[in-house]
């Protein structure tokens, strides 16, 4: 409950910092980075794994409370017939003497304390122990998922925005070019389909503005639900800083992210989980000792006291369990070995993820330098298709063919741009460098 009662607080005090503005103009505004920390925050995933991880140190608890004292009070109220008897002869004196009673009642308390379980309750405890370390890097790789997916969901909301905008250039554009037709025409200059035309092309750019407007929404929605914000809430996402790429060869970088991702560490908490199983299971056959010593008062009779104790120490050695341990055994050596092949799993995965990476940074890169000139080429080529048209050079539909593919260029490059900062940005997710220093700050605490 600690872990859930911190995200809380968190929550709170992130909503705080951000949601003055918000309670007062109705928009939480957002950088990517503050996206992924209110995302975190108001995570309902991280919660469920908070509730996970209680659950672990619960079974830790469990293990170690085998090993502990225990009290049990019982009690019984009996009733029954016939009682037996028999008669007394007159020299006894005579009446009816009868052996025990219609009504019976008992107590007891009994005390067991296990003097030596035989390391059952070492291992089981390491084993507990062990699950509760995997499930806390758990909760790491939903951090790291959560963050990744906030950053791409904002710089989603970013991208779009910048989208429309080059459709609304594009409307501008066609505008303009509609204005310029029309005052030829009116002066003989152009025939009438050359408005006719420009009215069509700015009915399809009206039309292309309608669906990256469309997109900008959607767009928001997606970050609306990873912040765990309600559907009504409107947002704004203001850019910041593009992340730098991170130094270091591709072999570096890899060998990092195996230093740092939680997968790693869970995999290898999973195989010493899967170690404490086999050192239980062996332990099976071993020899446990009990102390155990009970008190009870019952119904007195004339056969026996109200009152009886007695103190025991109970040693047990199976010698023969029809192959428990065995199957026990062989058991918990396949989770070993499973166990064993998931890291290295894991390590392979992370090792393709990183290499994916860092050659989309590489091509994302030269992607924005192509982009670029694409974008300086449809200018000069709109410019020179513009004075050409005014000059009653060429038709229209050079202007507007250059227009749409200066909105292309613009696009292009847009795009090229958000996917070098989506590249560099998942290339640091995957390194956990945050998550890195988390962790020392956590061993030295």
């Amino acid at each position: 409950m600690r872990s859930l009662t911190t995200l809380a607080l968190l929550g709170l005090l992130l909503l705080c910092s951000y949601g003055l503005a918000w309670c007062q103009e109705e928009v939480l505004r957002l950088t990517p980075d503050q996206a992924a920390e209110l995302a975190l925050a108001n995570s309902l995933e991280l919660q469920i794994d908070a509730q996970s991880l209680e659950e672990a140190y619960a079974r830790v608890r469990q293990a170690y409370a085998s090993d502990n004292l225990q009290i049990a009070l019982e009690g019984r109220y009996v009733r029954m017939g016939p009682v037996s008897g028999f008669e007394l002869p007159p020299e006894l004196g005579g009446g009816k003497m009868s052996f025990g009673s219609t009504e019976q009642s008992s107590g007891s308390l009994k005390i067991i304390k296990p003097l030596y379980t035989g390391h059952r309750v070492e291992r089981q405890a390491r084993a507990a122990r062990s699950a509760v370390e995997a499930t806390r890097y758990g909760q790491d790789i939903t951090r790291l998922a959560l963050s990744r997916a906030a950053h791409e969901a904002a710089y989603g909301v970013l991208l779009t925005g910048q989208l429309s905008e080059v459709a609304e250039e594009l409307v501008t554009s066609n505008q303009e070019h509609l204005r310029i037709a029309q005052a030829m025409l009116e002066a003989g200059v152009v025939p009438r389909f050359e408005v006719v035309q420009a009215q069509t092309e700015l009915s399809k750019a009206r039309g292309q503005l309608i669906s990256t407007q469309t997109e900008v929404e959607l767009a928001k929605a997606g970050l609306r639900r990873v912040l765990t914000v309600p559907q009504t809430t409107e947002v704004e996402v203001a850019d910041s800083p593009a992340p730098e790429l991170p130094e270091g060869t591709l072999p570096e970088l890899i060998q990092t992210a195996w230093e740092n991702r939680p997968e790693i560490a869970a995999a290898k908490a999973g195989i010493a989980a899967a170690k404490a199983g086999v050192q239980l299971a062996l332990a099976t056959k071993n020899l446990s000792v009990n102390l155990a010593g009970q008190v009870s008062r019952e119904t007195e009779t004339s056969m026996s006291k109200p009152t009886s104790w007695n103190v025991a120490v109970a040693v047990t050695k199976p010698l023969h369990d029809g192959g428990i341990e065995r199957s026990l055994t062989q058991e918990a050596m396949a989770k070993l070995r499973s166990a064993q092949l998931q890291e290295e799993i894991a390590r392979q995965q992370i090792a393709l993820g990183i290499t994916q990476e860092y050659v989309s940074v590489a091509e994302a890169r030269q992607q924005v330098e192509v982009a670029e000139q694409g974008v300086t080429e449809a200018e000069e080529r709109l410019r020179i298709a513009r004075v050409r048209f005014t000059a009653g050079v060429t038709v229209g539909v050079e202007v507007i063919d250059s227009q749409t593919a200066l909105a292309a260029a613009q696009a292009a490059l847009i795009n090229a741009r958000y996917d070098l900062r989506l590249a560099t940005m998942r290339l640091h997710n995957s390194l956990a460098l945050e998550l890195a220093g988390q962790e020392q700050r956590r061993i030295q605490e």
